[in-house]
């Protein structure tokens, strides 16, 4: 086994454990909703549904930001649908998975800033989905996050509290 498998496998093991204590709330906070974004929070919101079976409603919030709203070109790359033409994307995201798996997810209809962040409950993940770099540089301020975490221009970044 490599060095870097071995640091992976620590690392979900360590994840995991975590994960598997249903006693603790977890909160998730996704930023951006556009392209990568609105199809990993379709996998999220199956995953959670699936989770939620198994640990009877194990205490998961999750909260989507985006300031855009969806576009007729959005249908086609994105995971939206044609009822959803002209809605804030992060708001019809939420809405969908609200009512389709029952959840109380919460929307933020705007992009993720510092006036915003600091009005709201921290979270155990953040996943960000932004493609700019004024966008990384907003949640590079908020969460405070060392650049070795691929904080950069190219890459995204997930952190865990």
């Amino acid at each position: 086994m490599s060095q870097n498998s071995l640091t992976l496998t620590k690392t979900m093991i360590k994840i995991r454990s975590y994960l598997l204590r249903p006693e603790f709330p977890l909160s998730i906070h996704v930023i951006g909703c556009g392209g990568t974004g609105s199809h990993f929070i379709m996998l999220l919101a199956r995953m959670i549904w699936a989770y939620n079976k198994i640990y009877d409603r194990r205490r998961i919030h999750v909260v989507l930001w985006d300031g855009d709203t969806v576009s007729e070109t959005n249908i086609s790359r994105q995971s939206f649908i044609p009822d959803e033409l002209h809605l804030n994307k992060a708001e019809a995201l939420v809405s969908r998975y609200n009512e389709m798996y029952g959840f109380e997810w919460i929307a933020y209809p705007e992009y993720f800033s510092k006036r915003h962040f600091e009005k709201i409950p921290s979270a155990n993940i953040y996943i960000s989905f932004v493609d700019t770099v004024k966008a990384r540089k907003a949640i590079n301020d908020c969460l405070k996050l060392p650049q070795k975490l691929g904080n950069t221009d190219d890459f995204e970044f997930a952190k865990l509290l």
